[in-house]
């Protein structure tokens, strides 16, 4: 019996699984066991009457607002690491690990883009412009596991795996190179009208 070479889409899918795999190995190894996830990070604040807002009910801009204005913040770290917490916050998603909160960061922008993307394909009719949205598209969803993946690759480093590091810097480098596949072991028969 032949094997067949697994395909684009059965790697994307290992590669997603292993994903999910890590993230909840992440979510389980918390490094600080005195927090639980279920403990609020603020003590939540009383509703406000409507029309009340104050300054107090604001929370703390973690980037300095020149920063924001200007667009290049002075720490790219840092701005990756509030963009993650704000996200998180958003979401309320609080409680999670710093590195899933990054990466669910990451899937809402992403799923952000191709939902705008979508709606823009849903509505033009004309070929050119629908092909060159759909490649759009397609880039997108990867860059998204692409920067999933080097998200990880910067957590497996900063624990200590090298070898998972390795590991994922592999699936980048096949998602960016993937591998030729290789000619058929057994040649084709000649089609029936050319022989």
């Amino acid at each position: 019996m032949r094997t067949r070479p697994l395909t684009m889409n059965a790697a994307l899918g290992l590669v997603l699984i292993a994903l999910v795999a890590l993230a909840a190995a992440v979510a389980l190894a918390d490094p600080d066991p005195a927090r639980t996830p279920r403990e609020p990070a603020q003590p939540v604040a009383p509703a406000q009457p409507a029309g009340s807002a104050t300054a107090a009910s604001t929370p703390p801009v973690a980037i300095n607002q020149a920063e924001i204005t200007q667009g290049v913040p002075a720490d790219p770290d840092a701005a990756r690491q509030a963009a993650a917490a704000a996200a998180a916050a958003k979401a309320g998603l609080d409680a999670l690990p710093p590195v899933i909160a990054e990466i669910r960061a990451t899937l809402d922008a992403a799923h952000a883009a191709v939902a705008e993307l979508q709606a823009r394909l849903q509505a033009t009719d004309q070929p050119d412009a629908r092909l060159a949205l759909q490649q759009q598209i397609a880039t997108r969803k990867q860059q998204a596991e692409l920067d999933i993946l080097a998200i990880q690759v910067r957590a497996a480093q900063a624990r200590g795996d090298q070898a998972l590091a390795a590991e994922l810097e592999a699936a980048i480098a096949a998602i960016l190179d993937p591998p030729v596949p290789a000619s058929p072991a057994e040649p084709r028969p000649a089609p029936a009208g050319q022989r």
